[in-house]
């Protein structure tokens, strides 16, 4: 049903491609890993990512997840967003202050839904390059691949890989890598997504 591959991103692990969906008759994101041949581990990470999504999702502030395909690669597919992350935004655009207010306003809203859930999702990679525009500019929330299932003071997800963007992580992270994150790693993240280089 995915016709056409338009490359919008690739980090270390995985790529994200846009395709038109035949059926659907529109455009999608689409996640997959990088490599030809994936392992089961890496597997387990993009069904892990795609849990939580199908938890998150209800808020109007997180990416949709539209699917899973199993064939001919594994991949998410999500809704599309025309307007990129808020890191190009920032970089490019002198973005008016009330649609800054807005945008912040929004980020708070994503992430206190996720604290909110029982058990909880913790981001753990907000960063402006993690948060997609849509057509009007509303935040979505992506990137769920580092995220974990919290529950009280139990972190739930042996899953998906520990680790952090250094130059947003919190500094109790700096002070030891092996403390556990919490909900106070994705509130730091969210002020410094705001304050860092992109000059929000």
């Amino acid at each position: 049903m995915l016709r056409g591959q338009d490359w919008i991103g690739q980090g270390g692990f995985a790529s994200v491609c846009k395709s038109w969906h035949r059926e659907w008759r529109m455009n999608v994101a689409v996640k997959f890993i990088s490599k030809l041949e994936m392992a089961a581990s890496e597997q387990q990470l993009l069904y892990s990512e795609a849990r939580k999504l199908k938890a998150a999702s209800v808020s109007p502030y997180i990416i949709e997840l539209y699917g899973v395909c199993l064939r001919p690669h594994f991949a998410l597919v999500m809704s599309y967003m025309e307007n990129g992350c808020l890191g190009s935004l920032l970089r490019h655009v002198d973005v008016p202050w009330a649609l800054r207010w807005r945008m912040t306003y929004e980020i708070s809203l994503a992430m206190n839904f996720l604290h909110c859930l029982d058990p909880q999702i913790l981001h753990c990679d907000l960063k402006a390059a993690n948060v997609l525009l849509d057509d009007d500019y509303h935040v979505k929330i992506t990137d769920f691949g580092l995220s974990k299932w919290k529950s009280r003071s139990l972190v739930l997800t042996t899953v998906s890989p520990m680790g952090t963007t250094i130059t947003h992580a919190p500094p109790e992270f700096l002070k030891d890598v092996n403390r556990l994150p919490d909900a106070s790693f994705d509130v730091y993240r969210c002020e410094t997504s705001l304050q860092h280089h992109d000059h929000f």
